[in-house]
């Protein structure tokens, strides 16, 4: 899947982040509101770099089409093993 020129798109717009702890064990995060300014694929592919400035950003593991997809305004990855999911909402 071609991450990169599906959310394009997205790039300096607002987008809601969130990572959600599927255990529980952590302190829920708060949202993020940030004004997206690139994604790259890095990591032999395997992770998409959400960049809310030039130099920092967000890593999100890329996995099969049943758990990283795009459904309509949501970007959403879910990392069976760390049992965290990874969202990004289009405001």
């Amino acid at each position: 899947m071609d991450w990169e020129r599906r959310l394009a798109g997205w790039v300096g717009k607002l987008v809601d982040i969130r990572i959600e702890d599927q255990l529980g064990l952590d302190p829920l995060a708060p949202p993020k509101l940030i004004t997206l300014h690139r994604v790259q694929l890095i990591d032999n592919d395997r992770v998409l770099a959400l960049y809310i400035n030039e130099f920092q950003f967000l890593s999100v593991p890329l996995f099969m089409e049943t758990h990283t997809k795009l459904s309509g305004n949501t970007f959403e990855s879910v990392d069976e093993q760390a049992k965290l999911i990874y969202k990004a909402i289009l405001l």
